[in-house]
């Protein structure tokens, strides 16, 4: 008979407020759930459900100094959070419950080498010399499965891949023996080889170490397999929660719904504009990092990009996918001149912009434009939505405050967008919300190539499919041509009718979707 584990955390009846002048809502509503120790807290739920507010709550980052009101109850080993001073909790944070949020690089100090950050956080919680903390944290970025652990120590965040900077985050979460660990979406950025491997290691550590884990993502599948127990979360209310290994648990039609959604994988998309026009070539691309060991005698060359060739006829979808590290977002940073090629043609519009970028900086970004992998990143937090849209037709316009009016209306209604928005800032908006805002921002400048980065992967499979859906709309209606990068081939096919898949910075395979996703 199995033994029934202590409860550690205990939510109860949690409230989460917006205090905006504008529109004050809720965010969460009511929300009670318990994690026991050693075990694994499964939470899903839409994009802008509160799945990562509940997380920024357990570890008391709302409150009113950014604009929240909390009520409730959270008890951590008989401790209510809510009743913490900031000493107390500063005890707590990073050294009882540590949090792996979903973009890493954004809790990097981009100036502070990795293991300096990590050294950093050990020695506020632990009495250790120097040395010792300098053992410490090559052994923990060893035991995330980092090789080269001298070198990821003094790396700075910009130097490593995606995956490599999500193991140091790892490494950071665990330094200090925490006895919960959140994983905030940690992998949903990944390709499948990485998911799967830092799935593995958390799972690991809570194997070994008898942590309890909150994890928290969109696949529900994936919780299923791997927790003990699950909250579903909807619009900032407890659907449901229950224990997986429960045969007889009560749950609700919609989250049973909700695990079926999928993509029809026997769709293949095909390119209905056939035009012969080319909107982009990119010919024989050649991208190196250049790094010193020991400035400014010992350099290290790192070829991100090698002859890499393909081009976009006007009106096509074209997918790229790879693992990541395979070269897919620096080509999207060299499209839009955020990077400079080392040799090679980059050729938008028939005009090659490759040499002298910079010199019409504001006509190619009027011909393409990118919509980012992480919108919230991509939004200032100062400003409100009307600002934001406005500033982007200010930049590219000469029009009167009646016409920008218009456009902005005409294409929050293309967006399926409400007028109040315009009066919110970004983080009063759902995920799904911003990243409609991020489409929206890009389609005012009327661009004829745009760039998708890795833009749906931080949504959930409804979301996804609805932005999707929209897409597709839209470029019937405007006709834009555009390159969609991404490291999932379901929405690569679902989307494309064309593919290239890329290896260490080469295309290996390209062609139409059939040809190149067919035996994947």
């Amino acid at each position: 008979m199995e033994v029934e584990s202590e409860i550690i955390l205990e939510v109860k009846k949690l409230n989460v407020k917006v205090r905006s002048n504008v529109r004050p809502h809720v965010v969460l509503d009511d929300i009670s759930f318990h994690v026991k120790k050693g075990k694994i807290l499964g939470i899903t739920g839409e994009s802008g459900s509160g799945k990562s507010m509940t997380a920024k709550s357990i570890m008391k980052l709302l409150d009113e100094k950014n604009d929240f009101s909390v009520s409730g109850n959270m008890f951590f080993e008989g401790k209510d959070l809510n009743q913490c001073n900031e000493r107390e909790l500063t005890k707590i944070r990073g050294k009882e419950i540590a949090i792996v949020f979903q973009q890493p690089e954004s809790i990097f100090n981009p100036i502070i080498t990795c293991g300096k950050q990590i050294f950093e956080a050990i020695q506020i919680h632990q009495n250790f010399s120097k040395e010792e903390i300098k053992i410490k944290v090559e052994l923990l970025l060893s035991s995330v499965g980092l090789n080269e652990t001298n070198r990821i120590y003094h790396s700075y965040p910009h130097q490593l891949s995606g995956g490599q900077l999500q193991r140091v985050a790892i490494a950071m979460a665990i330094c200090n023996n925490p006895k919960i660990i959140i994983a905030d979406e940690a992998t949903s950025s990944l390709d499948q080889h990485l998911k799967k491997g830092i799935i593995d290691l958390l799972l690991n550590i809570q194997g070994t170490t008898n942590c309890a884990i909150i994890f928290i993502t969109h696949d529900l599948r994936l919780l299923t397999a791997i927790s003990d127990d699950i909250l579903m979360i909807k619009d900032g209310k407890v659907t449901d929660f229950y224990h997986t290994n429960d045969q007889n648990a009560q749950i609700s039609a919609y989250t049973t719904d909700y695990l079926k959604h999928s993509f029809d994988q026997n769709l293949y998309r095909t390119y209905g504009n056939r035009s012969k026009n080319l909107a982009l070539e990119f010919l024989n691309v050649t991208k190196r990092y250049e790094r010193y060991l020991f400035y400014p005698f010992f350099k290290r060359s790192n070829q991100a990009l090698n002859d890499v060739s393909f081009t976009l006829s006007e009106g096509m979808m074209l997918g790229v996918f790879g693992a990541s590290g395979s070269g897919k977002s620096t080509l999207a940073k060299i499209l839009v001149g955020l990077e400079n090629v080392n040799s090679g043609k980059l050729i938008i519009d028939g005009k090659d912009v490759s040499v002298n970028y910079y010199e019409n900086k504001k006509s190619n970004a009027k011909n393409i434009q990118m919509v980012f992998q992480d919108a919230s990143a991509s939004l200032n937090p100062r400003h409100t939505i009307r600002f934001i849209l406005n500033e982007v037709l200010n930049a590219f316009y000469d029009w009167s405050q009646e016409k920008k009016a218009k456009a902005i209306l005409e294409i929050l209604g293309n967006m399926s967008l409400s007028q109040d928005v315009l009066d919110r800032y970004p983080e009063e908006l759902s995920g799904g919300q911003k990243q409609r805002v991020c489409l929206a921002r890009v389609l005012l400048i009327k661009p004829s190539i745009i760039i998708f980065d890795e833009s749906l992967s931080a949504l959930d499979i409804i979301n996804q499919k609805n932005m999707m859906d929209l897409i597709l709309d839209l470029q019937r209606v405007q006709g834009f041509s555009a390159i969609f990068i991404s490291h999932d081939p379901s929405l690569i096919k679902y989307l494309c009718s064309h593919a290239i898949q890329m290896e260490t910075g080469q295309i290996i395979k390209s062609g139409t979707v059939r040809e190149v996703l067919e035996e994947m």
